[in-house]
């Protein structure tokens, strides 16, 4: 009957919860005191959740060991309860952060390098590799520039790392190198870049 649900990693569980946490701003009671769960929630493993003004927003915590022996389910389970009445107010006041869901598909890096005019400005290629890109294209960062005697005097060398991720299924690595070269027809026809390799 489990085998149907995917359990998150404990690491990309604290990972979400983290997350969320540290863009608002929220406080952690490190371990729960609230009764209720003494029999749910591990004794060890668990956080009650705070806002700035001291306001309890939920729990969060690993399941209790022998509630997840007692029903066979996995101790790897991570429980959550939020209040949803005091998120939904944070929200309405602009207090809290959106939060975008979070893929369980893997990511795939690829590299851009190449040599362009100095007057062209990353901000530049970075929105035109976005606009010409992939609902699945996640981060456009620059990793590298350089500028030296290998390189002509008004141009510069420029390493740009390309970050995929779907929210649906896995991508596959041929289907994202045609995007890459049909990003780099669009990059020499705009900028007139020369491709590095």
């Amino acid at each position: 009957m489990m085998d149907k649900y995917k359990i998150l990693p404990r690491t990309e569980v604290e990972k979400l919860v983290v997350d969320f946490i540290v863009k608002n701003k929220i406080h952690l009671l490190d371990i729960s005191t609230l009764e209720k769960y003494d029999n749910i929630l591990h004794p060890y493993r668990t956080a009650e959740l705070y806002l700035s003004d001291q306001s309890n927003v939920g729990v969060f915590g690993q399941i209790h060991p022998i509630a997840a022996k007692k029903n066979n389910i996995s101790t790897g389970l991570f429980l959550f309860e939020f209040n949803f009445e005091i998120l939904k107010n944070e929200f309405k006041q602009k207090k809290l952060s959106l939060y975008q869901p979070y893929s369980l598909y893997p990511k795939i890096t690829k590299d851009l390098s190449f040599i362009v005019d100095r007057k062209i400005l990353f901000t530049e290629i970075k929105a035109t590799i976005l606009n010409h890109g992939t609902k699945d294209l996640r981060h456009v960062d620059l990793l590298d520039e350089y500028q030296g005697s290998s390189i002509p005097k008004h141009q510069t060398s420029l390493c740009i790392q390309l970050t995929f991720q779907s929210t649906e299924k896995t991508l596959v690595t041929k289907k994202i190198d045609e995007i890459l070269n049909n990003l780099y027809k669009v990059l020499e026809t705009q900028y007139a870049i020369n491709i590095r390799i």
